[in-house]
């Protein structure tokens, strides 16, 4: 016998409506992007950098994507010298745009923010920049 409409499967929770919650993220990969020319041209480091951009987009949080090259350097098993390289690789094809520099002095630790161009930001539609090329 089924079960019954809006009942919860064994192991599932509910969010705060009532509602089941997720059970799974994901990270998205549009085949429409893979196939672009700008990232068939992008070296192996910057396409697993772009990975780990998208990990922690979730969302909402276009523009507040925070992630250090040293940060990117601990993930991706590399130099920080590759990763600053790769984040620049991504810049330049369109794929990410910086929202604001970060900074490492004995104040303040604080990551460089990202805009994932492939996502709308601040309301506007998404700019696809590495579409362009």
């Amino acid at each position: 016998m089924g079960e019954a409409k809006g009942r919860l499967k064994a192991g599932q929770k509910a969010n705060r409506k009532g509602r089941s919650a997720p059970r799974v993220k994901f990270v998205q990969l549009h085949y429409w992007m893979l196939e672009s020319d700008a990232y068939r041209t992008l070296c192996p480091g910057a396409r697993a950098l772009y990975v780990e951009l998208v990990y922690r987009f979730n969302g909402r949080n276009n523009g507040y994507v925070f992630l250090s090259c040293r940060e990117a350097a601990q993930r991706l098993h590399s130099s920080k010298d590759s990763a600053s390289r790769w984040f620049r690789e991504l810049e330049a094809s369109g794929f990410i745009r910086m929202r604001q520099r970060g900074s490492f002095d004995w104040k303040s630790h604080q990551a460089t923010e990202w805009i994932l161009t492939e996502h709308e930001y601040a309301g506007e539609p998404a700019t696809k920049d590495f579409m362009r090329g």
